[in-house]
């Protein structure tokens, strides 16, 4: 029969796919993990740029109190973190769940959000400033 393959070449043929398959597989997670961070750094920006837009306006009407960023308690699950300066708040997790991308509120200027399964960057809200407490490295890296 010279129209069927032999068991070498299907076995062949299957480890190639494999292969591929495995790049394929390594490649997706690295974009999930690049798309994941690029999510966190404009979050971070928008957070940092509304801050200035509420000083400002502050400023303006001689009025210089925001205490705090939100009314959210700590380490909740689904609470709505940024409201005070966000059109569209931010849902929490905790530490618990530790949801990639979501943000934990940890004390009560303070915020954590998780890049992977280990690895979250710390902000501190503090005179209209919402400062990387992280690595030297990590704050460069999101900032």
């Amino acid at each position: 029969m010279k129209g069927s393959f032999s068991l070498l070449e299907l076995v062949i043929v299957i480890f190639i796919v494999l292969i591929f398959l495995t790049i394929g597989i390594v490649k997706f997670n690295d974009s999930l993990t690049y798309s994941q961070k690029i999510e966190i750094k404009s979050q971070i920006a928008l957070i940092k740029n509304s801050i200035q837009n509420l000083k400002t306006k502050k400023i303006l009407k001689d009025d210089t109190s925001l205490l705090a960023l939100d009314n959210a308690p700590i380490d909740t699950e689904g609470q709505m973190l940024f409201d005070k300066v966000l059109q569209t708040p931010l849902i929490s997790t905790s530490k618990n769940k530790k949801e990639l991308g979501r943000w934990i509120k940890t004390l009560q200027n303070r915020y954590e959000v998780y890049f992977d399964t280990e690895s979250f960057i710390s902000f501190e809200y503090k005179n209209y400033a919402f400062r990387c407490i992280s690595q030297t490295s990590l704050c460069k890296e999101f900032e």
